[in-house]
């Protein structure tokens, strides 16, 4: 007997406890259109520590064990390939591979060079990159999804701390969240930030000439750009990619769209 789709266990569940989507919304902070996803068997519209920590949030509002369904995902994103064999000359025979050493050695050591190289800049440059002025952001633990909802109040622009990045020929972006959110951002073309962030958090960073943003509920981030209201970057629950240029243009394209980006401004 086939084993049951993870969505079809979620569905069956919600379903059976006389819950809508909206309703498991309000006990759990995952959005509707997630809820969703998931129970349709679509597991690629976040990275995957965010969906496997939005399973087990839904996992335990349902009173499911997690486990099996996490291993149904990790199946499904992973699945098992045959390692290569080599055939022996004149034998008829498949043998396997012997395993060469070397190259893991080399790439063991690439690997310790570039997270030395990264972390050495990060402290060094940490001021330049972040801001001096960065408000709180709340961690949470990828396994509990986001669940809790922290209440925290905005503060209104610093209009000094822009001042000053202006004076280093810097742009300063605020990124203010009005729903539970995801999003990973590259300044520069360089640096990379993400972040998980719950209702209410506000979060400063600083470029010199270009902001890429892909978000998960765009209609739950709102952005500023040098103290300029760009409002928010999308509609609840829609998944984005956002590019933002030194005057505040902002071009959107849906991820995987052939078609070029929405609005004027940067060349994807």
């Amino acid at each position: 007997m086939m084993e049951p789709s993870v969505g079809s266990v979620l569905r069956a569940a919600r379903e059976q406890k006389k819950l809508t989507r909206e309703e498991l919304h309000a006990k759990t902070r995952i959005l509707p259109q997630y809820i969703r996803y998931l129970e349709e068997d679509k597991f690629d519209f976040l990275p995957e520590p965010y969906v496997r920590g939005f399973l087990r949030t839904l996992c335990n509002a349902l009173e499911l064990d997690p486990e099996p369904l996490l291993e149904q995902v990790k199946a499904i994103l992973h699945p098992w390939q045959p390692e290569p064999s080599e055939e022996t000359p004149g034998s008829g025979r498949r043998t396997r591979a012997k395993p060469s050493h070397l190259g893991d050695f080399v790439v063991m050591g690439l690997i310790l060079a570039l997270v030395g190289s990264v972390a050495y800049g990060y402290f060094r440059f940490r001021a330049r990159w972040l801001g001096t002025e960065s408000a709180r952001v709340e961690e949470i633990p990828l396994e509990k999804g986001v669940a809790e909802q922290q209440e925290l109040v905005s503060p209104p622009p610093d209009t000094q701390a822009t001042a000053e990045a202006r004076a280093r020929g810097l742009m300063k972006l605020v990124l203010r969240s009005t729903d539970s959110c995801w999003v990973r951002i590259v300044a520069d073309d360089s640096l990379q930030y993400e972040f998980l962030f719950t209702p209410g958090v506000q979060r400063t960073i600083e470029a010199a000439s270009q902001f890429y943003l892909k978000c998960g509920n765009a209609g739950g981030l709102a952005v500023a750009l040098n103290d300029r209201d760009l409002g928010v970057l999308g509609k609840p629950g829609e998944v984005l990619e956002v590019w933002i240029d030194a005057k505040g243009e902002l071009r959107r394209r849906a991820p995987g769209s052939q078609r070029n980006p929405e609005g004027a401004g940067l060349t994807p």
